[in-house]
């Protein structure tokens, strides 16, 4: 998929740049149509809209940014609305005759969902709201407003986030016309153009990269940053992908064996993306293990054809993992049951079920060794003083200023200094931050001053003090 055409440019099907109606007296237009605004005090009339002069045609995506000046209150619709809505209170034009979908929030009770006039007709009832499926909008916030010219279906854009889809197709031949409503007082929705439309991209990447795979019988693993060693966690993973088959299933996973599913020896982390299942997260040994998993999404079919992306960390003893932005599920873990260094990948289980993957991005989560920067430390040659760990008492391994350059292994027993100024090795630093359940901070062993991984220097020994002959 490539990026989204913004408000303004000249696509198929397009006209002129989109303009608000002019609208009852509770709301004003301004900056040459663009600007829709509330310039009354919130009351019983809610519901007061306006609607784009022209329809938002199918194909075509529309920019609109959100401003409320009181950031502990707001309430808002956008979205996409039949021709005749009723602008003083848009709850009468309900039914059929006015197909729409619209984006609701509100900050101050802390609620936010769509209407989804065709959720109802779904669902047998009277209701078409859909609640808490959309993120409330924060001032500044832009959202982009698209109906599919292939499927009908509409999508909900937060800042270049996809947040909706519409699980029902709108019928294409019925123009919808961009609509907005404001309660508060100095709330208003400004329509995006030209420059500022055309920062408002879906997707950055496509599958028709060049480091594009597509995954169909064989597992497939990755070295990680040119390595042909395996890289150890903390690592955060992300890629972007999409389904290319019906009733399929994507299955990234971290693997130190690289086994296969049912092979003696199989240890992979695996996590679970589908477009018609939601009853699987994390698994361990690949399929067979069930870590403790806390979902924070119930699930969503993800739509064949349509790219994605999934942001991924997987710590010591926790992992997570996100798609679009949108947090899926956690879990946690023994250390013994995932694999503490290994290669990302992905596995498969239906035969002849293929996805295609590209833009895969493994990294460290903590700086590496070799990019810290070091601070010169004297050896200790006082009787009885060894140059070793205070917390784990293992000697330190030796890196003096003139051996500077040489190979560091991110386990050594390497020495490294806080910012409280304390001295250990950097194994321990390492165990104290997981300690804190967090891997890039923790409390100083030494005084209980915080730690961060990311203001730590390595000490590199002075070679010592030549004895004075006097």
């Amino acid at each position: 998929m490539a990026s989204v055409q913004g408000v303004g440019e000249q696509g198929e099907g397009e006209g002129e740049p989109h303009v608000w109606q002019p609208t009852p007296s509770r709301l004003s237009v301004g900056g040459f149509g663009a600007i829709l605004e509330r310039t009354s005090p919130a009351d019983e009339a809610r519901w007061t809209g306006s609607i784009s002069e022209r329809p938002v045609e199918p194909g075509e995506t529309v920019v609109v940014r959100v401003h409320h000046p009181n950031p502990h209150q707001s309430f808002m619709y956008l979205g996409l609305f039949a021709s005749g809505v009723d602008l003083e209170d848009y709850r009468n034009s309900e039914g059929e005759a006015y197909p729409r979908l619209l984006y609701f929030s509100s900050i101050g009770n802390h609620w936010s969902g769509v209407h989804d006039s065709f959720h109802s007709s779904s669902t047998h009832s009277d209701d078409d709201w859909v609640t808490g499926v959309v993120p409330p909008l924060a001032d500044g916030d832009v959202v982009g407003i698209r109906q599919d010219a292939t499927t009908g279906r509409i999508e909900l854009y937060r800042n270049r986030v996809l947040v909706y889809t519409t699980p029902h197709a709108f019928p294409l031949a019925t123009p919808l016309h961009l609509y907005g409503a404001l309660a508060f007082d100095g709330e208003s929705f400004t329509i995006l153009d030209g420059a500022e439309a055309l920062g408002f991209h879906v997707d950055e990447h496509t599958a028709d990269a060049a480091d594009a795979i597509e995954i169909t019988n064989d597992y497939v693993f990755f070295d990680t940053e040119q390595r042909s060693e395996p890289l150890e966690l903390p690592v955060k993973i992300s890629f972007s992908f999409r389904l290319d088959a019906a009733e399929s299933a994507i299955y990234p996973c971290w693997s130190c064996s690289k086994l296969q599913w049912g092979r003696d020896g199989v240890d992979a982390l695996s996590w679970f993306m589908s477009d018609h299942r939601h009853d699987f997260t994390f698994r361990t040994q690949m399929f067979g293990g069930f870590p403790d998993v806390e979902r924070a999404h119930d699930g969503f079919d993800l739509v064949r054809g349509r790219t994605y992306r999934c942001e991924a960390e997987l710590l010591n003893t926790s992992a997570r993992y996100s798609i679009n932005g949108h947090l899926y599920a956690t879990c946690t873990y023994a250390v013994e049951d995932v694999p503490q260094s290994g290669w990302f990948g992905f596995g498969v289980y239906h035969a002849h079920k293929s996805y295609t993957v590209w833009d895969i991005e493994v990294a460290a989560l903590l700086p590496p060794l070799a990019s810290m920067p070091t601070v010169t430390r004297q050896i200790s040659t006082a009787p009885g003083e060894e140059n070793c760990c205070p917390v784990c008492f293992e000697p330190y391994e030796a890196v003096r200023a003139e051996e500077e350059g040489g190979t560091i292994k991110d386990g050594s027993v390497l020495k490294v200094v806080t910012e409280c100024n304390h001295t250990m090795c950097y194994k321990c630093v390492r165990e104290v931050c997981k300690m804190s359940g967090d891997v890039h901070e923790g409390v100083c062993p030494m005084c209980r001053a915080p730690i961060q991984m990311e203001s730590l220097r390595r000490a590199v020994d002075a070679p010592p003090p030549e004895a004075d002959d006097g």
